[in-house]
């Protein structure tokens, strides 16, 4: 905890009376000051004092510890509070401790430090937390309901959430009264932690949500009712452990366990009427089902049920249980419609045994065990080894004998690689991940180890068990949990005292760095053979990305450690056996590698010379005067290589400049510590010109005067679209074949005024400069200019694009990219340049690519500085261009020409209305207009999707599927469409293991090591990407249209592309449609505004949300939005 502050008031009082001795003086005690507003830096005496006067978006920081006995509200507003490392209790609060209303969003957490969150309600019909009318409450720490005494014990809840949007997340625990948390019309509520309720654990209902992750217990553990939604990651335990119940009108409930289910009563699960409940542990209780008066409801278990007494399940009036796995103690094994059912009374279906009795025609209950399938069916992996060389780079190839007792033919069996510790394990274990044990003499002390039980897993990684060692005091209980570096918690979980204190996770954990935190520090032995850190052993495996072939390649990550092959086996008739690992194999040996090379290295704002070539050592650049600093990036052949930029080691530096030759030296630094390569630019920076212009007005304002032309120029206004166009026109001055255009202060001001007239001033607007015809014939340049000072004027006054149009090309450039053309230099002259490039002017790798296709170079300049990025901002171009003979408008490309004579498709299209390629750019460089047909076997000359499949194909945003194929009613899957939005909108794919460990944001866990890991990851990262929850994506999955919907609303959303509507121009509601009732609620908002906003029109009246999405349907979709 931090040193409390001491206040300016308390050092004057010990200072002053030095002063005056003559005199006595008598001083007030000041107070001492608890918190302070971080935004106006005024400190408080209470919390209460500093939450009358916080105001939205402001945050209150703790600076000291604080007991507070009143509401927190936001009420329409953003209020945070910082802990600052003290800690905030919260109690005896009359009311709802904590409370978001109308739409208000509370934080309160600790994001740098320590400090603890205890929050209690004591109030009749209270709660610890409570939003409603779309307010949020983000929280770290626990909350407390308690019930006061008295008459009034309803309706008292550690955290309650009502209505649509409104939202309580926990990390850390809720316990109330009524019940741990509560969550109710269309309201949502995650807790990163435990729930426990008196009566109710977790209450949702009328299409409430909660996510629980971590253990739920109660008398009713988990209550879903009328459309409610739970999804809990641990165990639930209660006297009825879940219970479930629906009626007419209302959506089923769902629910998905992954831990198991627990009575302590009568009955582990009730349920009745239309649900989907999904158990993937197992269930220690009775189960009763029963359909009453709507849709048949359905469980599934993945795990055994497990009964003292009474059916294994009772199923009344209709329902489906599937149990995937063995019913064990029940007597009779099941009761249909009140008739006891023997085990032996079944009969056999391909996958299972199946039960059932018909009582009334209408209703059949059905029971589906597993249980014979797996003693009888499934297949087994015998035998299970590893052969190879146990270095680094080496094959290595897994080994198993697959054997069916039904004789049926081997399928597709899958198997793993998983990696352990190779240090021997003293309690005997296999499976060791990490080991501090040792056999020397041990001690502990007050303060506990003096080095933390750290471990590093760079997969995910199951955790099967922990054991640390106590000496002399295993007996003593505690608990033992995980703490991620990143701030994740695992745990904590009771040790069981068996010598050591062990627990047993059981879970698996994602690729971070992991503490193992135990709560009895001073009796946790450890000496210097553990490193002084608590001695433990960790037992479990972390499962390699990737690596689900039968043969390996040896990995650097596998250095020094073991591998365990794993072979689950399948039959041809999909039956899956238990899976089957091999015995540790290694340890795994390795050479540092001696590779200095480097991979990359550029400098920016210039180019360097020659093109870099990891064997050239040697570069130079030349920078104009007004250059300062170059930026040097560079990346290694080798990932462990160290890279020294003038002796600083860094991958990327800012190095300034002086006047002349500037020698920078990269040193590269080899993993073996002994190799090392050195490359030298050389960059020349030009002097000062010898004839300097007036440095308070360095443009010629001569040429801003012309006796010629009118006073006030005329502008025009029109509205296009949604847009309201004003338009200057002007005549070029003509020097040899270029055009040539100054935008006078004039011009400037006039186009200003009349913007400013007619709300011509907003994004969707354009102030547009008309160049007319200058040259006879088609000019090869034209340049127009701007005063900075002008520039200026049209930055600070409107966030109106400004467009140059002339007869062969118009450029117009938003408001982002205005502000960044203004800000690249101070005082300079805006140049604005466009022509084409004479074929023999550019080198011979140029000429090669570009084939003899017409070449544009388009620039920006602010005084000598060329504007090559526009920082966020864009530019859209539109260029003339006459189809040629056998050229189509689909496969019109445009394409960047690279520095290294790469080519790179640009967004853009061909607009044949108009004889125009129009192309969206995010910077200026040479572009070149293309014909690249693409042609599929299977696409027919008259096929509906034809001219789309061509579209996107022309641009490389898909390949086909091989041999000349394109599939066009095949379905795409999850994972292939997104990979293709990203290529459809330009978005770069970023690296997901570099990425991930910069931002702390885990990609999907089911991402793999594949071709679309890094576009599922940068898809999260950007929130195109949502996933399946539980952290999955089930990327191999069919996609639907809604999802496919959804997915492109959000990348329109991220990417700020949503067209913008109004009332009156909005396109009917998705209630209009025929099948809306078909449409999911996570995916409603973002389909409605997709069809009031004219993106997306359905078919026939329809939607189809549900069908699965063809090839050929997602290259149209695609067409539709970017060909236009």
């Amino acid at each position: 905890m931090r040193q409390k502050l001491i206040s300016l008031f308390t050092l004057l009082a010990m200072i002053l009376p030095s002063i005056a001795l003559s005199s006595t003086v008598v001083y007030a005690q000041p107070p001492e000051f608890t918190c302070l507003i971080v935004e106006s830096t005024v400190e408080y005496a209470t919390l209460d004092a500093a939450l009358m006067s916080v105001t939205n978006g402001q945050t209150i920081k703790l600076l000291n510890d604080i007991i507070h006995t009143n509401t927190i509200e936001a009420n329409n507003e953003v209020l945070s509070i910082d802990l600052n490392g003290f800690n905030l209790t919260v109690k005896d609060v009359p009311g709802n401790a904590l409370y978001a209303t109308n739409n208000g969003t509370l934080n309160i957490s600790d994001p740098d430090d320590d400090g603890l969150l205890m929050v209690t309600s004591a109030g009749p019909e209270k709660s610890a937390a409570y939003a409603t009318d779309g307010g949020v409450i983000n929280i770290e720490g626990d909350l407390h309901a308690v019930y006061p005494g008295g008459l009034n014990n309803q309706n008292i809840f550690g955290a309650l959430a009502t209505g649509t949007g409104s939202q309580i997340n926990i990390v850390g625990n809720s316990t109330g009264y009524t019940a741990g948390v509560y969550a109710i019309n269309s309201a949502t509520i995650t807790v990163s932690g435990n729930v426990t309720g008196s009566y109710y654990g977790g209450f949702s209902a009328y299409n409430g949500l909660i996510d629980i992750t971590g253990d739920l217990s109660g008398s009713y553990a988990l209550t879903v009712e009328y459309g409610g939604l739970a999804d809990v990651v641990g165990n639930i335990t209660g006297g009825t452990a879940v219970y479930v119940r629906n009626s007419i009108g209302h959506n089923a409930p769902a629910a998905t366990i992954t831990g198991n289910v627990i009575s302590t009563g009568d009955s582990a699960l009730s349920i009745s009427n239309s649900s989907d409940i999904l158990i993937n542990g197992n269930v220690n209780g009775n189960i009763y089902l029963a359909e009453a008066d709507v849709e048949t409801p359905s469980l599934t278990i993945n795990g055994n049920v497990t009964v003292t007494h009474g059916p294994g399940a009772s199923v009344n009036y209709g329902g489906m249980v599937i149990i995937n796995g063995s019913i064990i103690g029940a007597s009779p094994f099941l009761q249909l419609d009140n008739k006891d059912i023997s085990e032996d009374d079944y009969v056999l279906s391909s996958d299972y045994r199946v039960y059932s009795k018909s009582t009334y025609d209408e209703y059949t209950p059905v029971y589906l065990a597993n249980t014979v399938k797996v003693m009888q069916i499934e297949p087994s992996a015998e035998q299970v080894s590893i052969t190879g060389t146990p270095s680094v780079g080496a094959e290595l190839s897994g080994i198993y004998e697959y054997s069916s007792p039904a004789n049926i033919e081997e399928g597709d069996t899958t198997f793993r690689w998983l990696r352990v510790s190779s240090t021997p394990s003293l309690l005997g274990e296999d499976y060791l991940l990490y080991s501090t044990n040792n056999t020397g003499g041990v001690t502990s002390s007050p303060g506990g180890p003096t080095t933390p039980a750290s471990f590093i897993v760079t997969d995910p990684t199951y955790i099967e068990k922990i054991s640390n060692y106590h000496y002399a005091t295993s007996d003593t209980p505690g608990t033992i949990s995980l703490h991620e570096s990143g701030g994740a918690v695992y745990g904590p979980w009771d040790a069981v005292l068996e010598g050591y204190w062990r627990v047993y996770p059981k879970i698996t954990i994602p690729a971070g760095t992991y503490t193992i935190i135990d709560s009895k520090p001073d009796s946790w032995s450890y000496n210097s053979e553990s490193g002084y850190a608590g001695m433990t052993e960790v037992v479990g495996y972390t499962e390699i990305s990737g690596a689900v072939e039968q043969g390996y390649t040896l990995q650097r990550n596998d250095a020094n450690k073991s591998i365990i092959f794993e072979a689950t086996p399948v039959d041809i008739n999909g039956h899956i056996g238990l899976p089957e690992m091999s015995d540790p194999f290694g340890s795994v040996a390795y050479l540092s590698s001696n590779n200095a090379d480097l991979k990359a290295l550029s400098i920016s704002p210039v180019a360097l010379s020659p093109v870099f070539n990891s064997s050239v050592m040697e570069y130079t650049a030349t920078v104009p005067h007004s250059t300062t600093f170059v930026t040097v990036d560079t990346s290694a052949s080798d990932a462990l290589a160290k890279i020294f930029i003038n002796s600083v080691e860094s991958k990327k530096n800012n190095i300034e400049l002086n006047i002349g030759i500037n020698l920078i030296s990269i040193l590269v630094a080899a993993e073996d510590g002994l190799t090392t390569k050195t490359y030298t630019l050389s960059i020349t920076r030009e002097a000062a010109p010898e004839d300097p212009v007036d440095p308070v007005d360095p443009v010629d304002r001569d040429r801003d005067h012309n006796d010629d032309k009118p006073a006030t120029p005329v502008v025009v206004t029109a509205t296009i679209g949604k847009s309201t166009w004003n338009t200057v026109t002007v005549a070029p001055k003509i020097e040899d074949v270029v055009d040539t255009v100054l935008i006078t202060t004039a011009m400037t001001e006039a186009l200003l005024e009349k913007a400013a007239d007619t709300e011509g001033t907003d994004a969707p607007d354009v102030l547009n400069v008309a160049v007319t015809s200058g040259t006879a014939t088609e000019p090869s340049e034209l340049e127009v200019s701007l005063f900075q000072s002008n520039l200026k004027k049209i930055v600070d006054q409107s966030d109106a694009s400004l467009q140059i149009t002339a007869p062969w090309i118009a450029m117009t450039f938003d408001a982002k990219a205005l502000e960044t053309i203004h800000a690249a230099n101070d005082g300079g002259e805006i140049t604005f340049s466009a022509g084409t490039i004479d074929p023999d002017l550019l080198n011979a790798a140029d000429q090669a690519r570009v084939e003899g296709r017409p070449v544009y170079d388009l620039t920006v300049k602010n005084g000598s500085e060329v504007v090559s990025e526009f920082g966020g901002g864009y530019a859209t171009v539109r260029i003339q261009y006459e189809l040629k003979d056998g050229e189509s408008p689909e496969s019109i490309v445009i394409f960047v020409l690279m520095d290294d004579s790469s080519l790179e498709a640009v967004r853009g299209y061909y607009e044949a209305a108009e004889g125009m390629v129009v192309f969206k750019t995010p910077h200026f460089s040479k572009f070149v207009i293309s014909h690249n047909p693409v042609a599929f076997r299977d696409v027919a000359a008259g096929a509906w999707y034809r001219e789309a499949v061509s579209f996107i194909a022309a641009r490389g945003i898909t390949s086909g599927i091989a041999d000349g194929l394109f599939a066009p009613q095949e379905s795409l899957t999850r994972a292939q469409f997104v990979v293709m939005l990203l290529k459809a909108y330009g978005i770069e794919a970023e690296d997901a293991a570099e990425a991930g460990a910069s931002t702390l944001i885990v990609n999907f866990t089911d991402a793999g090591n594949t071709y679309y890991t890094n576009a599922l990851y940068t898809a999260k990262a950007l929130g195109i990407a949502k996933g399946i929850g539980s952290n999955l994506f089930a990327p191999d999955r069919s996609i639907s249209r809604e999802e496919m919907l959804v997915l492109l609303h959000n990348a329109l959303t991220v990417m700020n592309e949503m067209p913008a509507v109004d009332d009156s121009s909005a396109r009917p509601a998705l209630e209009s449609f025929a099948d809306a009732v078909l449409v999911s609620e996570w995916a409603k908002p973002g389909i409605s505004e997709m069809i009031r906003n004219g993106v997306i029109s359905g078919a026939d009246n329809r939607i189809m949300p549900k069908d699965m999405t063809t090839r050929a349907e997602m290259a149209q979709v695609l067409y539709q939005l970017l060909g236009r």
